[in-house]
């Protein structure tokens, strides 16, 4: 049992007991995420915690945390930059992957569609790399199934990180 700090409240997931699974059903894990630069890092401690409890390999556990990170700092920085909200994240375990919807209320991304995977140039200076820039680069890597929908004035990010 996760015992949760006193207000924290940023990503909360369900109860959730093994034991009440029948047999072939996959939990499902719900959480809401305060839609703020505070809100995020608490979500990631957390989300942390329900990744030990799946007994991950430290590296995939590594990389779906890194995902989320630039998952939930886009949706903060830019799609709530003008307003506040919550995010909401599904994460259901497959085999061999976790799969993830992160919705939002936020602004639709500039086109309606994602950002095609960036281009990396490798011939620069190191010291002339940009500070920034890379978060869709890394999302574009470390996923699969990347998409993204609007539907009814909500942001629907789907994708799956390898396990």
């Amino acid at each position: 049992m996760t015992i949760w700090p006193p207000g924290w409240t940023a990503m909360r997931p369900e109860v959730f007991d093994p034991s009440r699974l029948g047999p072939g059903q996959v939990a499902t894990r719900h959480f809401s995420v305060e839609g703020t630069d505070l809100g995020v890092r608490r979500a990631l401690l957390d989300l942390e915690c329900a990744l030990r409890d799946l007994r991950l390999p430290a590296d995939a556990a590594g990389n779906v945390l890194l995902v989320l990170a630039e998952v939930l700092n886009n949706v903060v920085e830019h799609a709530l930059a003008e307003k506040s909200g919550k995010i909401s994240v599904k994460m259901r375990p497959g085999p061999g992957h976790l799969a993830f919807c992160v919705c939002d209320t936020g602004c639709v991304m500039p086109g309606s569609a994602l950002p095609p995977r960036p281009v990396l140039d490798h011939s620069c200076p190191l010291d002339s790399l940009p500070e920034g820039g890379f978060g869709w680069h890394l999302i574009h890597v470390l996923t699969r199934d990347l998409t993204y929908r609007r539907v009814d004035g909500v942001n629907r990010l789907r994708f799956s990180v390898p396990c």
